[in-house]
């Protein structure tokens, strides 16, 4: 084997190391778009979460001042008073 032929068949082989390793570059490139991508839904489903518990704990909110204006409304048609205690709170302590 001559000189010539072994610098060519050494030029091959570093050819091809550099085209894998540049292949396992965009690979990874493309792993990497792949769970920037999926991070950045999960952050999106998050803040959607994040926002319905908002919706659900205002309306849990105003749903018990409805409960308590409705005890206030009954206790009081039944003659009972307490300056101390909301009804619900003294229904809670029952509970």
């Amino acid at each position: 084997m001559g000189f010539v032929p072994a610098v060519a068949m050494a030029a091959i082989g570093i050819g091809s190391q550099v085209m894998g390793s540049y292949g396992q570059y965009e690979q990874g490139q493309q792993t990497k778009a792949a769970y920037d991508y999926n991070a950045r839904i999960d952050e999106q489903q998050a803040q959607m979460i994040r926002q319905q518990m908002g919706f659900i704990t205002k309306k849990a909110e105003r749903d018990i001042k409805s409960l308590e204006g409705e005890q206030v409304a009954g206790y009081a048609k039944a003659g009972v008073t307490s300056r101390k205690y909301s009804p619900v709170i003294a229904f809670l302590q029952i509970v």
